[in-house]
This record gives C-alpha cells, structure tokens and sequence, in this order.
C-alpha cells in the first residue's frame, strides 16, 4: 500500500523534475505549486502494484523519484518510465479501463497522482492552468499515438 506524503515534503529536486515534464510544459513554478496543492504525492516499496491492467481510471501519474515497469497480459511486454515520465493519462481523457500494468521498479519510487477529482478542483480554482495541463496531455496522447503507428515505408 502506498504512503501519502505531504505535498510540503517535496524537495526542491522534485519540483525542478516537472518543469521538464510534457504534462506541465507552459507553466510557470508558481503554476507547479497550485498544481500540486490539488494533487497526492504517494511513496511505493519495490515491487508494488500501482494500478492493474483493466482497471477503471482515476487519473494519471508524474514520476517525481525512481522508476516504474509498465507491462500489459496480452503481450508481455515491459517498459520502464524513469523519473519525469507520465503514466496513466489515456484514461483521464476518456475514462477508459486501464492498458497495462504499473508496477514500482523499486524501493522510494514517489509519485505525483492526479485524480480527475484534482482536476475538477483545479478549473474551478485556476481554469488557465487546467487548460493548458489538458492540451498538454492531448498533446502527449497524440505523439504517442504517431510513434505506435507503424509506417508503411
């Protein structure tokens, strides 16, 4: 089971971490940290199941520490997310059940969860700043989509 810390015990280095994460390019730091205030940063041991392929959504994951395998039943098939990376945001846009399977790649791994309740919680204190993180998840979404298309060359 994952620890919830305080989003006031985030370091500075995790901070830094978003201003190069896609999910938050446009922001300003001071964007970062309203963006923060709506949202959990939990703590997962090695190992630890995060969310399970064919679950409902809930939101989507910034990886602030450490790294997590993403594997899916149908193929097997594992990647690796380091820090920095983005999981999870295909659900938010169309409340899908989830692809594949997130799991800790290791002791300390922090993430930063943002649940579509956050969201909400957000346009309706800062509709700018909801705005802009929604493009930049279609925006993300869409690359993903062209770099999975196979090219008929």
């Amino acid at each position: 089971m994952p620890k919830k810390l305080p989003v006031t015990n985030l370091k500075e280095s995790s901070i830094r971490i978003l201003s190069g994460v896609s999910l938050f390019t446009g922001l300003t730091p001071a964007d970062y940290r309203v963006a923060l205030e709506t949202s959990e940063v939990l703590r997962y041991d090695d190992n630890e199941v995060i969310f399970s392929q064919g679950e409902p959504c809930d939101g989507l994951y910034v990886i602030l520490a450490g790294a997590v395998s993403i594997s899916t039943t149908k193929d097997g098939r594992i990647n690796r997310v380091k820090a920095g990376g983005v999981i999870g945001e295909l659900g938010l846009l169309c409340h899908a059940l989830r692809t594949a399977t997130a799991t800790s790649g290791g002791a300390g791994v922090i993430l930063l969860r943002v649940k579509q309740t956050h969201l909400n919680e957000l346009f309706k204190i800062e509709p700018k700043i909801y705005a802009m993180i929604m493009r930049n998840v279609a925006e993300t979404l869409a690359q993903k989509v062209i770099e999975l298309t196979p090219n008929d060359d």
